[in-house]
């Protein structure tokens, strides 16, 4: 895989439904932001990567549950594309 966006751990051990048998100890998400209405969201890394095609693009993007536009991408990528059109 080669994006480059920011990847959060979340320790599942403090959770109160975590089960050694069951569970992995981390999850493993991201936050997206949709280019278009600027909802935001924290999804599972294992979703969004399901999803995504690293063969095919520098970052993963999704239709946005809110506007359902295609331009729900990582939020660290959001800000590069944003500053970017600042800049222009």
């Amino acid at each position: 895989m080669n994006f480059d966006f920011k990847i959060y751990k979340r320790d599942n051990t403090k959770e109160d439904w975590y089960d050694p048998l069951c569970s992995n100890e981390f999850t493993e998400y991201t936050y997206l932001k949709c280019l278009d209405c600027d909802y935001e969201e924290e999804i599972e890394l294992d979703i969004l990567l399901e999803c995504c095609d690293s063969k095919k693009f520098s970052y993963p993007s999704m239709v946005c549950p809110h506007c359902n536009k295609g331009n729900f991408i990582p939020k660290d990528i959001y800000y590069k594309i944003k500053d970017n059109n600042l800049k222009n």
